[in-house]
C-alpha cells in the first residue's frame, strides 16, 4: 500500500553490519595500517555520513537515540587525510564507529512484526520525545507511553490506530458488499489509508478539530451533517474534549444511525500518569452525557486483542445503543455488512497485444483467474510479428472475443472499447499483470460510489524477470478531484492506465477528447474525467507493471515537441472548460488575488495561471488564452487596471518563453 519501509530497514541494518566489519578493523589497526586503510576507504568513508543520515528516517524520529548528531566531520571532498588532518580523520572514523555499533546495539530490542494497518513488516520504534512534548503529555513515557515499540515508521500507526483497525476488521469493515458510512474526528493517516486500501465500500468522512492553546473541537462542521447517517464514528487522536463536549455529544448522537457505533480511544489527557488522582474517563461529562440517555458503553482491553495490536495501556470504549455484549454486536454487525441481492454489473475486460510472447500468456491469466466472475474479456492483436497469437490461442475457449490484425495500427483499446457491453471498462496491458481481486474490489467500489467515474489502484514496478522493483512514478495516495487537477499541472500523469476502471459511457466520451493526442492520450482523458467526476486512487498495490526497455519513453526528437505542443494545448483547453467553482477549488491559493468573485476578473485569473506557470508550454497556452480575452473591451479594461498587462507586457512575456 505504501513504500516498503520494513524492506528498507532491513536493508539498511544488513549494510550497518557489514560496515562495522571495516570500522572495528580500522579502530583496531596500529597507526600504520590505519593510515593505509582512511587513505583507501576514503571516499566509502566520507560518502557513510550522508548515507547513515538519509537511511536512518526509515526508523522514523530516533536520530537522538542513534546518535547520529555524533558524526563528527568537516573535511571537504579534496586530498581527505591532508584536508582534515590524520587525527581529525582518525577521530571521524571514531564517532562513524560508535554511531554504526548504536545503531545495531539498538536494532536488537526492536521486534520486528507485520503493522495491521500498513501490512508491511516493520521494526516498531519508540514514541519520540517531540511527540510527547507536542501533546503536552507530563510525565507519563513510564506508564502510559512506554519505551517500546509503538510507532509503525512506515504509515505512522500507533497503538490507538492499530487497536481500531483491528476492531473494525472485527466489525467486517474490511468484507461484504454493503455500503457503509463512517465518519472519523480528528482524522488519522493510518487510518484513512487502511480504509483507502482495504474496505471498498466504506464511504468514509473525516472532521478534524480546530488546534489553539487548547483542543477545541470545531462542532460546527459537525452541525452541517443530516441526522442518522452514520453507521460508525471514531476518534483516537482526541486529548481533551474542551469546552464543547456536551454539544459535540449531542451532535454526535443526532447524526449516528440508531444501530451504529462510536468508538473512541481515552484521551491522553486521563490516562494513568496523566489523570488526576481518582478521575476516570468513565465519569467525565462527556461519557456521562451518553449514559445518560441509555447508551451502552463497552471497554475493550489487551486482553480482548492479540498481543501485537496494541499497548497495555490503550484502552477504546464502544458507545451503541444496542442492548446485547460484544460478541453478539460483532456478529451482528458482519451480518449486516452482506447484500445477497446487490448486482454484479459485467466488466469488460480489454487487452491490446503487439509483440509480447514472454508476457501475455501471464497477463490472460491474471485476468481469467479474477475472484470476480461477470468479466467480459475482449483481447486484439495489433500485427504482433513474435509468437503472441500462438499465446493467445492457447486461451481460444476461455477469451470471450480475440480479434487478429494483420498490421500494427498503434494499440488497439479504441475498437474494443467500441464493441465493449459492460458497465464498466477495465484495461490491462499484455506486459503486466494484475492481484487475482482487483476487479472485485473496484466493482465494490464503483457501486457504493456512484460520484466516482474512475478508480485507479497503487502500482508495483517489475522488471522482466518478475523481481520488485523500488521504482515510483504513479501516485500513491488518493485525492479529490480538484486536487487531482492541481497536482495534474504541477506533476503531470501519475495515474496508470493498466489499473484502471472506468464507467464505459464515461471512457468513451473521454477518449473522443484523447484521440487527436499521440503523446499524452491517457493524461488527457484523466484531466477530462476529474472535471466531472470524482476519481479514486485505491491505496493497494493491485497492478504488477512491468519496466524494461520497451517502455522508455525518454523524451528526444519529434517525441518532445510533440508533447510540448500538446500540453499547451490541452491545459488551454482544460482551464478554459471548468467552471468557475472548480477552478476556484483547485487553483484558489495560486491566484493572483484569492478572493476572486466577478466572473470577468476569474476569467483573467484563468489566463494568469498559465501565464505565471514555471512551464514555458503553460505559459504559451496562456499568452493565448490572453490575446483572446483582451479581444473584448472590458476584459482588456480588467487586465490593465487590476492585472497590470498590457501590450508591453506581453511583448516581454513573448521574448521570455522558450519553444523547442
Amino acid at each position: 500500500m505504501l513504500e516498503k519501509i520494513g524492506r528498507q530497514q532491513r536493508d539498511f541494518l544488513q549494510f550497518c553490519k557489514k560496515v562495522i566489519v571495516l570500522l572495528e578493523k580500522i579502530e583496531t589497526s596500529d597507526d600504520t595500517l590505519k593510515k593505509i586503510y582512511i587513505t583507501e576507504s576514503a571516499e566509502f568513508l566520507k560518502a557513510m555520513k550522508e548515507s547513515i543520515l538519509e537511511n536512518v528516517k526509515v526508523f522514523g524520529d530516533m536520530d537522538d537515540c542513534f546518535l547520529v548528531q555524533d558524526i563528527n566531520y568537516e573535511g571537504e571532498y579534496a586530498s581527505w587525510t591532508e584536508d582534515i588532518g590524520y587525527e581529525n580523520a582518525c577521530k571521524y572514523v571514531k564517532s562513524l564507529t560508535k554511531v554504526v555499533r548504536n545503531i545495531i546495539e539498538i536494532s536488537k530490542h526492536l521486534e520486528r512484526k507485520k503493522c495491521p494497518c500498513c501490512q508491511d513488516m516493520v521494526y516498531f520504534v519508540p514514541y519520540s520525545g517531540q511527540f510527547l512534548e507536542m501533546y503536552n503529555i507530563k510525565n507519563t513515557l513510564p506508564e502510559c507511553y512506554p519505551s517500546e515499540e509503538t510507532i509503525c515508521p512506515n504509515c505512522m500507526s500507533n497503538d490507538r490506530d492499530r487497536v481500531l483497525i483491528y476492531f473494525l476488521k472485527k466489525m467486517g469493515l474490511d468484507t461484504g458488499n454493503r455500503p457503509v458510512k463512517v465518519l472519523q474526528l480528528t482524522s488519522s493517516k493510518a487510518i484513512a489509508h487502511w480504509i483507502n486500501a482495504e474496505c471498498p465500500t466504506v464511504i468514509y468522512q473525516s472532521v478534524d478539530i480546530d488546534w489553539k492553546d487548547e483542543i477545541i473541537l470545531e462542532v460546527s462542521q459537525i452541525a452541517e451533517l443530516p441526522d442518522k447517517s452514520y453507521d460508525f464514528i471514531f476518534c483516537t487522536n482526541i486529548l481533551l474534549y474542551g469546552k464543547s463536549e456536551d454539544i459535540l455529544a449531542d451532535e454526535l448522537k443526532r447524526i449516528l444511525k440508531p444501530d451504529g457505533l462510536c468508538l473512541f480511544s481515552e484521551p491522553c489527557s486521563v490516562m494513568p500518569g496523566n489523570r488526576e488522582e481518582g478521575e476516570d474517563f468513565m465519569n467525565l461529562g462527556f461519557m456521562k452525557k451518553f449514559m445518560d440517555e441509555g447508551f451502552m458503553i463497552h471497554k475493550m482491553t489487551q486482553d480482548m486483542v492479540p498481543d501485537d495490536a496494541f499497548a497495555e495501556q490503550t484502552v477504546l470504549y464502544i458507545l451503541t445503543r444496542i442492548k446485547k455484549d460484544m460478541d453478539d454486536i460483532f456478529s451482528q454487525m458482519v451480518a449486516k455488512r452482506y447484500d445477497d441481492n446487490m448486482e454484479n454489473p459485467l466488466v469488460s475486460v480489454i487487452m491490446s497485444v503487439y509483440n509480447h510472447e514472454k508476457y501475455v500468456s501471464q497477463a490472460i491469466e491474471s485476468v481469467l483467474n479474477q475472484s470476480y466472475e461477470n468479466i467480459e474479456f475482449l483481447v486484439a492483436d495489433d500485427g504482433s510479428m513474435d509468437r503472441s497469437v500462438d499465446e493467445i490461442l492457447k486461451f481460444e475457449d476461455r477469451i470471450d472475443q480475440i480479434h487478429l490484425f494483420e498490421e500494427n495500427g498503434f494499440g488497439r483499446i479504441p475498437f474494443l472499447l467500441s464493441i465493449a457491453k459492460g458497465k464498466y471498462i477495465a484495461v490491462l496491458d499484455s506486459d503486466d499483470y494484475w492481484e487475482l481481486d482487483k476487479i472485485e474490489r473496484q466493482v465494490l467500489y464503483m457501486e457504493t460510489h456512484s460520484a466516482c467515474g474512475a478508480c485507479f489502484t497503487s502500482v508495483q514496478f517489475i522488471d522482466a524477470n518478475d523481481e520488485e522493483m523500488d521504482r515510483q512514478v504513479f501516485a500513491v495516495e488518493n485525492r479529490t478531484s480538484a486536487e487531482w487537477i492541481n497536482y495534474f499541472y504541477h506533476h503531470g500523469n501519475v495515474l496508470a492506465y493498466p489499473s484502471v476502471m472506468i464507467k464505459k459511457e464515461l471512457h468513451r466520451n473521454v477518449m473522443n477528447h484523447a484521440s487527436n493526442f499521440s503523446i499524452l492520450p491517457d493524461f488527457v482523458m484523466w484531466l477530462h474525467v476529474a472535471l466531472d467526476n470524482d476519481i479514486y486512487l485505491m491505496e493497494r498495490e493491485s497492478l504488477y507493471y512491468r519496466w524494461h526497455g520497451l517502455n522508455d519513453s525518454r523524451i528526444t526528437g519529434n517525441r518532445a515537441k510533440n508533447e510540448y505542443f500538446e500540453l499547451c494545448y490541452c491545459w488551454l483547453e482544460i482551464i478554459k472548460k471548468m467552471d468557475d467553482a472548480l477552478f476556484l477549488k483547485v487553483f484558489r491559493e495560486e491566484l493572483i488575488d484569492p478572493n476572486v468573485k466577478e466572473p470577468r476578473e476569474i476569467l483573467c485569473e484563468k489566463a494568469l495561471i498559465l501565464l505565471r506557470s514555471p512551464g514555458a508550454n503553460d505559459r504559451l497556452a496562456g499568452l493565448f488564452y490572453v490575446y483572446e480575452l483582451l479581444s473584448d473591451p472590458e476584459n482588456k479594461k480588467i487586465m490593465q487596471e487590476k492585472y497590470h498587462i498590457g501590450r508591453r507586457e506581453i511583448f516581454e512575456i513573448l521574448d521570455g518563453i522558450e519553444t523547442i
